[in-house]
């Protein structure tokens, strides 16, 4: 299931958290979170994935729905469904 986020100062922005953001993670790694705009994750997990050769963006990926979940939260998006 796709949550989607709108954006109380740009309402014609929508952003989504997807279920499959686990999938993402493990495909992209780091990547996937500095796409999202999540900083924070992305300079914390890029070391790591490169010193455990990509294990750590595998155990990430059990929590990257709620992570995406969480920081849309956290930034103030207005949750909907679409």
């Amino acid at each position: 299931m796709t949550t989607c986020f709108r954006d109380s100062k740009n309402p014609n922005k929508i952003y989504y958290a997807s279920s499959v953001s686990w999938l993402w993670t493990v495909l992209f790694g780091p990547i996937f979170y500095a796409f999202k705009g999540m900083w924070i994750h992305f300079i914390i997990l890029l070391p790591l994935s490169l010193l455990t050769f990509g294990l750590a963006s595998l155990i990430a990926a059990f929590f990257a729905n709620q992570w995406v979940y969480n920081h849309y939260k956290k930034k103030g998006y207005i949750e909907f469904q679409n």
